[in-house]
């Protein structure tokens, strides 16, 4: 009897066991993964793009042009280091020329995110799987982009031994130089001697200060080649429809990611449900899904192609509407792109000054030395006279003078000047505007060597 008993309570508990686990396998086999809206996938997204947007921001206050410089003056402070003559160089041609190269490691992400956008736009919601692909991207994006952040400190940080390692120098040199002016004011015979002692002193404690120098300048390549290599990577790509995705959700595109504000804009639309009154717009990237700017209705076309007018530069979506008045501000499909206008610096203005006066003032000036002038700079930018209040005038005669060089940020599609920068030449560079008279200026080396001062101190930052 026991033993039956015993038969029948431990078949009870198999068949308890049992149901459970099928309880459990059912649910897991029937419970789908939480549908994700579009509206919360863009949130999440957007809030991925602000990130990059903030760190890009941190990184170009401190590393973008003068602010290079100014980091630099900075850490050599700190640090209780002479601002050197070569910080600005090392500002402006060592860390802003990295940085510019850097950006491209915060633009191909964040381009991935705003394909992302696109893609999402198209959908009503959005798997889960492919957010939490985002997100564990983004995590891996924070570390390698605070191991940038770190490594152009250690570029600072590696300017700032190269600062200490020419103070080491001066002070050597100065230490010499003080001793031996002492010892001549003693006598010739005492300087001589001071001297030649100094010579082999003057070896060997530099000798220290080299090797630093060398270790440094392992330091420098070493950073900069790491920086090179990080600022390439791409860890990760935008997601993408499924196949059963792509062929139900509505699309469009525009036939280039960027126009000039003089060309019109063409968008294609794919998989339309086909309502008369289907729509599609063009508005600002950040305007509200109630904005609409120049807009078409499809009249019931699935695909085809819009054409829409020409647009100021600025960032824009293309949006993609369904059934007016119906489906209200949904919107069922963006894509993004820009306007932008090419620019370029171009030279509209020369000058020279002697003694502070101006050449035409003092009277000094030949009208063929002033027309060969006007008719080199025409040669050099044929658009100048059009660009230009102020073409140039004055040219030394017989005596060396200071040549400014104006350069102006030009519009390219509209020809309008943005902004202007005045550069002084040196010497070295005033030289070849130095002649005698017009047939001296109009020599092809001289005008072969001013075509290239020209080029070569065309400024580099300041024309976005």
């Amino acid at each position: 009897m026991r033993s039956k008993q015993l038969w029948l309570t431990t078949s009870l508990l198999a068949v308890i066991v049992i149901t459970t686990v099928l309880n459990n396998i059912s649910v897991t086999a029937t419970t789908p993964p939480r549908p994700i809206t579009a509206a919360e996938a863009r949130q999440r997204i957007e809030a991925h793009r602000a990130l990059i947007d903030k760190r890009f921001k941190e990184m170009d206050t401190l590393f973008y042009a003068g602010n290079a410089v100014a980091t630099l003056k900075a850490a050599f402070q700190k640090n209780n280091v002479s601002d050197r003559r070569e910080t600005q160089n090392w500002g402006m041609n060592g860390l802003s020329s990295g940085w510019l190269d850097a950006k491209t490691f915060y633009n191909i992400h964040d381009k991935a995110l705003r394909d992302s956008l696109t893609v999402i736009g198209r959908l009503a919601t959005v798997k889960d799987s492919d957010l939490a692909y985002l997100d564990q991207s983004m995590k891996a994006w924070q570390t390698q982009e605070a191991e940038l952040q770190r490594l152009f400190q250690e570029a600072v940080a590696v300017y700032t031994r190269y600062a200490i390692n020419a103070d080491k120098q001066d002070a050597i040199y100065a230490d010499i130089e003080k001793r031996r002016t002492a010892a001549k004011e003693r006598s010739l015979a005492e300087w001589q001697r001071v001297y030649e002692a100094t010579k082999l002193e003057a070896t060997e404690r530099l000798k220290p200060v080299e090797l630093e120098k060398k270790q440094i300048d392992e330091a420098y390549n070493k950073v900069w080649q790491n920086i090179k290599e990080l600022s390439k990577k791409q860890l990760f790509t935008a997601i993408n429809l499924s196949a059963d995705e792509a062929t139900s959700a509505g699309s469009l595109k525009a036939d280039k990611d960027k126009y000039k504000s003089d060309e019109p804009i063409v968008v294609t639309f794919n998989n339309l449900p086909g309502n008369a009154k289907d729509w599609i717009t063009i508005v600002k990237a950040t305007a509200k899904a109630d904005t609409y700017g120049e807009y078409y209705y499809t009249a019931g076309q699935q695909q085809g192609k819009q054409s829409f007018a020409a647009l100021p530069e600025g960032k824009y979506e293309a949006r993609l509407y369904y059934n007016w008045s119906a489906g209200g501000y949904t919107v069922q499909a963006r894509y993004a792109f820009v306007v932008a206008d090419p620019k370029e610096w171009r030279v509209i203005a020369l000058e020279t000054e002697r003694y502070g006066l101006n050449d035409l003032e003092n009277g000094k000036i030949l009208k063929a030395v002033e027309k060969a002038a006007q008719k080199f700079l025409n040669k050099v930018d044929p658009k100048a006279g059009k660009l230009a209040e102020n073409l140039p005038k004055v040219f030394s005669i017989n005596q060396a003078v200071d040549v400014f060089i104006t350069y102006a940020c030009v519009n390219q599609v509209t020809d309008t000047i943005l902004n202007t920068q005045v550069i002084k030449l040196d010497d070295k560079d005033s030289v070849h505007w130095w002649a005698e008279d017009a047939k001296g200026f109009g020599k092809r080396a001289m005008q072969d060597n001013r075509e290239r001062v020209i080029k070569v101190r065309k400024p580099q930052v300041g024309c976005p």
